[in-house]
């Protein structure tokens, strides 16, 4: 068995910690589990290349230029986990936030949709664990982390339109593979519990 997931959900809404208990739960049901982030150089150095240059020529980049380096590194991903052995594989963000991020800039989603669905056809895209948080919450604890983050954060406006934009996505359904809603707005076991209660049958038929 192998089953390509892709946590999505606005900055603070618990996508980490969620993608941790996974981890957790594959390893209780003997079960491989892999995480393909975006800036760990023990998952690809190319994507963690491609990482630095979004980081460090943010200022510098046209929108366009940015959202095509971000499009390069999900191509990566999107092949990392087409070649991740049996087990779980978790996208930490994938294509709807790049879908957010085009919307975001005001470029022609229309057009640059076919490459998004190439790419989550590419990683063999499952379903798109979905986590709603109330935004104050989530931007509560964005905040508490960033106190320990360089300046230059993403304002409080931006981030509740990636917010918007990314539910919209989410329940339009066109790059999602099977929609797997977490409301976190409760405890975290909530959540976790919710995210089981979707991966439980696989583990166990596996």
């Amino acid at each position: 068995m192998k089953i390509v997931l892709a946590i999505e959900g606005m900055d603070g809404s618990g996508k980490s910690s969620l993608a941790r208990f996974i981890q957790s739960l594959c390893e209780q049901h003997q079960c491989r589990c892999t995480a393909i982030g975006r800036r760990s150089c023990t998952i690809s150095p190319a994507v963690v290349k491609l990482t630095e240059i979004l980081r460090e020529e943010v200022r510098n980049l046209t929108p366009q230029a940015d959202i095509f380096v971000r499009l390069a590194r999900e191509y990566q991903r999107a092949h990392l986990a087409a070649s991740a052995p049996r087990g779980v594989v978790v996208l930490d963000r994938f294509v709807l936030t790049i879908l957010s991020l085009i919307r975001i800039h005001g470029q022609d989603a229309e057009l640059l949709t076919p490459l998004l669905r190439e790419i989550t056809m590419r990683a063999n895209l499952h379903a798109t664990i979905f986590v709603q948080c109330p935004f104050e919450t989530a931007t509560s604890r964005v905040k508490e982390r960033r106190q320990r983050l360089p300046s230059g954060s993403k304002s409080e406006i931006l981030l509740r339109r990636v917010a918007g934009y990314l539910e919209e996505e989410f329940h339009r359904g066109a790059l999602t593979g099977q929609q797997w809603l977490v409301d976190n707005s409760k405890t975290l076991s909530d959540g976790e519990d919710q995210v089981a209660a979707y991966l439980l049958p696989y583990l166990v038929k596996d």
